[in-house]
Order: structure tokens, then C-alpha cells, then sequence
């Protein structure tokens, strides 16, 4: 089956160390979005076409154009961990970031923002109940993990 060229919607959701407590996470929130979201991400794993945005707390979304191949999704998520999963030093506390990802698809997962944004979300939870550092993909009959599900 030839893979058909998609839009993608990617839910990013980070996961700290336990050595990290909510108000410390507060109070660094913005240091925390510039160290991952600035650095690893906009500058070694999403294209120029991409768009990265926080949506709150600890959520991120990227929206990705034009993937040509399923591997190039799951590359982009594999490389989203890599490169999230690196520790980082903000004032006196060292902190390891893990991260989930929640992963849909237009049109097949959904033909409107508020479809897609649900489904990206309850991706991202099946993806945080199976631990850390793991990515999701929502499908229309099934989920899979690891797997572009086809349609």
C-alpha cells in the first residue's frame, strides 16, 4: 500500500524528574520551554515548514506538513525523545526530562482542529500510561503504538 502524503498533529507532554516538584516546575516553567522547546526541538529535529507551540503547562503541539512517509513520523517522534531525553542543569538542580507523545493524522484521525486535538490528547495518555519517553498513534479503529495504523 502506498503511504498518501499527510498533515500531522503531535502532542508533546514532559515528564520531570522526581527530583523536579510541581512549584520548582512553576517557577522554571519558562527556563524549562526554552531549554526544550528552543533548543533540542526548533533546532535539531523539526523542518523550517514545522510549527511548534506550547499550549500550557508542560504541553506542547507541533503541527508537521506534507510527511511523505510513515517512518518520517515515527522518525520525528523517536527524535523528539532524543533529543528531549538529555539532561539539563537550570540553577542548582539537575533535571532529566522524559516526554510522551500523542500523534494524529489529518484527514484520516480527523477533519477539524477540535477532532484533532482530541484525539492527539487521548493518544498522549495512552502513551504516558505505557511510561515515559513513549509515542502513540491515534487510529480510527485502533491503537497502536509504533505503528502507523493504515487506513
Amino acid at each position: 500500500m502506498k503511504f498518501k502524503a499527510v498533515n500531522c498533529l503531535i502532542f508533546i507532554g514532559f515528564v520531570l524528574s522526581s527530583g523536579c516538584s510541581d512549584s520548582w516546575q512553576e517557577s522554571h516553567q519558562r527556563a524549562l520551554t526554552k531549554v526544550s522547546i528552543g533548543g533540542p526541538i526548533q533546532k535539531q529535529v523539526v523542518r523550517s515548514s514545522d510549527t511548534v507551540a506550547r499550549i500550557g503547562g508542560d504541553e506542547f503541539a507541533a503541527i508537521l506538513l506534507d510527511i511523505d512517509q510513515e517512518i518520517d513520523i515515527m522518525g520525528m517522534a523517536e527524535k523528539l525523545i532524543a533529543a528531549i531525553n538529555t539532561p539539563i542543569q537550570i540553577g542548582d538542580l539537575a533535571c532529566q526530562i522524559g516526554v510522551s507523545i500523542g500523534i494524529c493524522l489529518y484527514p484520516a484521525d480527523g477533519d477539524n482542529p477540535e477532532k484533532l486535538l482530541k484525539h492527539a490528547d487521548l493518544a498522549i495518555y495512552d502513551a504516558k500510561e505505557n511510561g515515559k519517553n513513549k509515542y502513540c498513534f491515534y487510529g480510527n479503529t485502533v491503537w497502536t503504538k509504533g505503528r502507523l495504523p493504515h487506513a
